[in-house]
């Protein structure tokens, strides 16, 4: 086996070192534009939806306090008196301090709207582009295609959609650690980082094109998600739970279907098959590794998924999205 992590093959496109700058500046870009978005035009079109703008009190200064808090969010009541007797502070004054910094911490129902709204507007776009550039593809209806002419280079709108993607997947990495911290944190960052380190793979040699046959499965699922959350904010209970079923019926069909038995098994199964070659490299099988990865990592997220639609129909509650709730730890 070789360990090697150059897969162009011979390729006669040289890809330069400086495009691994791309996503890391788009990045940023992509953070300014969406803070911009959110600040100036989506709280706007929440308030103009009937969402309340909430301007929450902020708690005193107090570093004692804010060191406690940064350790635990839930304090007993002997934790409250001690810290209490330490500042010379009332049990009442110290609780209505926790009760303020909890409330600076819990996103408002607008702040969610917001953010539900920017995904939903990426997915909705990323998966449109995605659609437009592989519809007119051989290989996209011929999944051998991905990986014959291996020696030829991908063409620009394959190569921007990963470079875009890349950018995308970066943003929100930086989100996941500026954000309130939330349940569902650790598996998420295992799916950001599996997910930059697979885009690089896949800018580095023509694996751009199962690549994107993944990304065209992957985030049409995740658009009525987005706006099954932003009906929810607005009030519109039975809309989200129309929204949310159409969710749950394209991620079953999408991510626990046609990606991994037909995307995945591709790579596994015609890839070795017609270009024998790549059971020598390392990289064939780091790629096999994250990808499973990201299989695993879905079939957690189904757990909660079907969880919520059990309650949905059995219990009568509200769709409500438990990932996105803070973490008390």
């Amino acid at each position: 086996m070789r360990f090697d992590l150059d897969l162009s093959f011979g390729n006669t496109h040289k890809r330069s070192n400086w495009e691994l700058l791309y996503p890391i500046v788009g990045a940023l870009v992509a953070l300014t534009v969406r803070n911009v978005c959110q600040k100036y035009i989506f709280t706007k079109i929440g308030v103009l939806l009937g969402l309340k703008q909430i301007q929450v009190k902020k708690p005193s200064h107090n570093p004692v306090l804010e060191k406690a808090y940064s350790t635990s969010k839930r304090w007993k009541l002997a934790r409250v008196r001690g810290l209490a007797k330490q500042l010379d502070m009332s049990v009442e004054e110290v609780q209505r301090w926790v009760e303020l910094r909890g409330a600076q911490d819990k996103p408002s129902v607008l702040t969610r709207f917001c953010e539900s709204l920017w995904r939903g507007c990426y997915y909705g776009g990323a998966w449109t582009a995605a659609v437009t550039i592989v519809w007119d593809k051989p290989w996209f209806w011929d999944l051998d295609q991905c990986w014959t002419n291996w020696d030829q280079s991908g063409t620009s709108d394959v190569w921007w959609y990963v470079i875009c993607s890349w950018t995308f997947y970066w943003s929100e990495l930086v989100v996941l650690h500026l954000d309130a911290k939330k349940k569902d944190f650790y598996p998420t960052l295992i799916h950001h980082v599996t997910s930059i380190i697979l885009l690089y793979f896949a800018w580095n040699s023509n694996l751009s094109r199962i690549f994107m046959v993944g990304f065209v499965l992957i985030d049409c699922s995740d658009i009525p998600l987005e706006v099954s959350k932003m009906t929810l904010y607005l009030g519109h209970d039975k809309v989200s739970r129309v929204a949310y079923f159409t969710f749950v019926f394209v991620w079953i069909v999408t991510r626990l279907g046609y990606l991994p038995f037909w995307a995945v098994k591709s790579y596994v199964q015609d890839a070795p098959r017609i270009l024998p070659f790549l059971r020598d490299y390392s990289f064939y099988y780091i790629i096999m590794i994250l990808i499973f990865v990201l299989l695993i990592l879905n079939c957690i997220w189904t757990f909660f998924v079907l969880k919520v639609a059990r309650d949905i129909l059995f219990t009568e509650k509200p769709f409500r999205d438990s990932r996105s709730d803070s973490s008390d730890n």
